[in-house]
């Protein structure tokens, strides 16, 4: 879970509480204090509430938990008197930004609002990937801003440094270069320059010097740039909100045709008897809505329409509602009852087989990854060469990169050799795990296939390294099985095969070396060799 510090003299500035109840009140509110002194705290907060990732944010929460506030908070974002001016871009095309005036920005205001620029990119930015947060101190440069591609070669001085450099030495030089260096690889690379031409941002790696915040500052422009709309607005909604509570004068910028940040709340349809239900709660609409209040909501009782703060990225479902209820109420007033239900589970035998077959591949040299079963359209068939059909598609999505439920584990570990082909090869992973499968005599028409996919990346990864996998595999799980040349978009063409149960024609899985295409989809030069398999129909076959 992310670990933050609060500075406990700025935090009670903000809102006066007992030292003796602070403590129990934080708990209660999802955050756990791992320690505490006399002016400061460190505590650990889920990363399911990234508004809570500061000071301001923790201040708010527990003010309307005590009832010193109570429903939906109101921030006035001003009409925007500053444009950023969006060129084509090839890589990082997501823009929002923000201009905050009025601020007093002390040595423990920066501390707050920098750390939670650091988590907010680890977390909702997936280590800048998805987004990233750059802010500026206005006041060195000059008005409207422009976000376009430059070479390599471009230079300007960057934050820390007090020499130009160009961006290709930074890239190799600079620290964080050198750590986000792989999401700016190309010839091109995203920058944002003021009227005169300035660069004030290299994003996702760095800001200019010329912008560097300091006490003192007043007046602050936040650029988010990223690849997911929905991180970039979720970040910025986050920073100025909590920049606001400091004082802050939030001001919308114009990008073309769109105005950000967007402030408005949420709507979702939400039925209290559905909350009542699953906490067997017995209160009245009058309590649950001062229970939604408590914790931010606004709540119209006869039109059942729940209003969510736009902070609150992490509101998906009603469930994560209830949840926000069950705090407000207080699970200490919760009675406790014994369940009447006699029956003693036990593990089922299809994970116990999963479990031994991990164990296998173990002692094959390979290491497990876990990936989500949701996965985006566009990994799952385009980027793997294959033509999309017989997938299970995500009605209303929170995001493009989960947009459908995966058929197939090998998108899932080429992604994962993507995201870490700047470590050493080669590169030995697996994953058992589920796909999800059309199947019509099921009830919901879909089904969950448990599969095991292998991949082995480096510089002679082939064909036959392979097949031995898989002779490994069955012989040490006593089944006999053949493997027969069957051409597959994804592999190369006469280097793939499918394996197939004993003498039957039964196919239970495929395997090859990765089609070059499929390759350079994923930014990979390293030739790699896969393999996947269906352990349903291995597990039938063995518990006979």
């Amino acid at each position: 879970m992310p670990t933050i510090e609060l500075d406990l003299i700025d935090l009670k500035r903000m809102l006066e509480v007992p030292d003796e109840e602070l403590e129990e009140l934080l708990f209660l509110n999802k955050v756990e204090v791992e320690e505490i002194g006399m002016t400061d705290a460190k505590v650990e907060i889920t990363p399911d509430r990234p508004d809570m990732f500061s000071v301001e944010g923790i201040v708010r929460q527990l003010k309307s938990w005590l009832l010193k506030t109570k429903g939906l908070p109101e921030y006035y974002v001003a009409k925007p008197s500053i444009e950023l001016k969006k060129s084509h871009l090839t890589v990082r095309p997501c823009i929002a930004c923000a201009y905050v005036s009025n601020l007093d920005f002390t040595d423990e205001a920066i501390k707050s609002f920098m750390q939670l620029e650091e988590q907010i990119d680890k977390t909702i930015g997936k280590n800048r990937e998805k987004s990233s947060i750059g802010v500026h101190d206005i006041s060195q440069v000059k008005p409207p801003f422009t976000y376009k591609e430059v070479s390599t070669n471009t230079k300007f001085v960057p934050l820390g440094y007090t020499k130009e450099m160009t961006i290709k030495e930074i890239l190799k030089d600079h620290p964080k270069g050198k750590e986000y260096g792989h999401l700016a690889s190309g010839e091109k690379v995203p920058i944002i320059v003021d009227k005169e031409g300035t660069i004030i941002s290299f994003p996702p790696i760095t800001n200019a010097k010329i912008t560097q915040v300091k006490p003192g500052t007043r007046e602050l422009f936040i650029d988010i740039t990223g690849t997911d709309e929905n991180s970039v607005n979720n970040s910025l909604n986050i920073l100025v909100t909590a920049l606001a509570d400091r004082g802050g004068r939030i001001e919308a910028v114009r990008i073309g045709k769109n105005i950000t940040p967007n402030l408005q709340p949420k709507v979702m349809k939400f039925d209290l008897d559905y909350a009542r239900q699953v906490l067997g709660l017995n209160e009245d609409n009058n309590k649950m809505k001062l229970l939604l209040e408590r914790m931010n909501y606004g709540f119209d009782i006869e039109n059942k329409k729940l209003f969510i703060p736009a902070y609150r990225s992490d509101i998906l479902h009603p469930i994560d509602v209830v949840e926000d209820i069950a705090i407000a109420y207080g699970y200490n007033n919760f009675v406790t009852e014994f369940p009447m239900l006699p029956f003693i589970g036990s593990r089922h035998p299809l994970e116990e087989f999963s479990d031994n077959v991990k164990l296998l591949i173990v002692g094959l040299g390979f290491q497990e990854v876990l990936n989500f079963t949701l996965i985006s359209k566009d990994r799952q068939f385009k980027k793997m060469n294959q033509t999309a059909r017989g997938f299970v598609e995500i009605k209303n999505p929170v995001s493009s990169e989960y947009d459908i439920c995966r058929t197939s584990l090998l998108p899932s570990l080429i992604g994962n050799l993507s995201a870490n082909k700047h470590r050493r090869y080669p590169q030995k992973i697996f994953e058992v795990g589920d796909a999800v499968v059309l199947d019509s005599q099921s009830e919901t028409k879909t089904r969950n296939s448990k599969k095991l996919c292998v991949v082995d990346a480096h510089s002679n990864a082939n064909l036959a390294e392979i097949i031995s996998i898989i002779n490994s595999i069955t012989s040490n799980l006593g089944i006999k099985t053949r493997v027969k040349n069957h051409d597959n978009p994804s592999f190369i063409k006469g280097r793939s095969g499918v394996v197939l149960l004993g003498n039957s024609n039964k196919e239970i899985g495929h395997f090859g070396e990765i089609n070059p295409k499929v390759l350079e989809n994923h930014d990979l030069n390293t030739p790699v060799a896969a393999l996947e398999l269906d352990l349903d129909l291995i597990f039938e076959k063995f518990k006979k």
